[in-house]
Formats: C-alpha cells, structure tokens, sequence
C-alpha cells in the first residue's frame, strides 16, 4: 500500500487538503487494483480522479495568480502536460492497452513528482514572500 507523507504538504491548507483528497484517489485505485477490481472499476476510478485533477490544477493556478507567483505559466503548461498524459492513461487503460499497475506506478510518480518538485516552488515562493 502506498503512504501519505508529510513532505506532500505546501504550507496552504486548501491545497495541502487538495493534494490529501488527489491521494486518497490513487490510494483507491491502487487497493482496486491490488483487489482484482475489474477494468470498468478501475476506469470508474481514474475517470473521477481526472475530473478532480482539473479542479485542483484550476484551484491551484488561482493560488498562483493571487500570491503573484512569477511561475505561473510554466507550472500552467505542466498542469496542461500531466492532464494529456492522465487522458492518455485513462485511454489506454479502457482499450487494454496500459496494465493497471502500468497506470498506478504513472499515478505514483505523477503525484509524488509534480508535488514535491513544482508544488514545492509555490510553497518556497510563498515563505519568501
């Protein structure tokens, strides 16, 4: 099973609670899989945590433009890159081109990268601010 961590959190309340709700979701998909959930569940699963991506992102990107964070563009265009590669796995995944666990080590990494190195960002801009 996979784990939150402490090193997830930014600093910002509603994003750090954000990002626990996006874990949580992979934390499903993950048990699903682990389970012997069907193709359909999994899809269910992963359909719900895109349409969650799309809030976050768009939550996240108001933080950015209300704290004046001069990277808001770039982390934009990885919000924009990860929501086509979520797709894309969702994709693959209904056609039986992607195994599950293909799809949940993308999650993982997904998640863990895009927090701990861009999210990251934000927090250190918002202590120095």
């Amino acid at each position: 099973m996979i784990e939150w961590h402490d090193r997830f959190l930014i600093g910002n309340p509603r994003i750090d609670f954000e990002h626990r709700i996006f874990f949580d979701l992979i934390s499903q998909y993950s048990e699903a899989r682990l389970t012997g959930a069907s193709t359909e569940r999994l899809v269910r699963i992963l359909d719900e945590l895109a349409l969650y991506a799309r809030f976050h992102f768009k939550s996240e990107e108001n933080l950015m433009q209300d704290i004046g964070y001069p990277g808001l563009g770039e982390h934009k265009e990885h919000h924009h890159r990860l929501t086509d590669d979520l797709s894309s796995n969702l994709a693959g995944l209904q056609l039986g081109l992607y195994a599950t666990d293909r799809v949940e080590t993308f999650l993982l990494d997904w998640f863990i990268a895009h927090v701990t190195n861009e999210d990251a960002q934000i927090s250190r801009f918002m202590v120095s601010g």
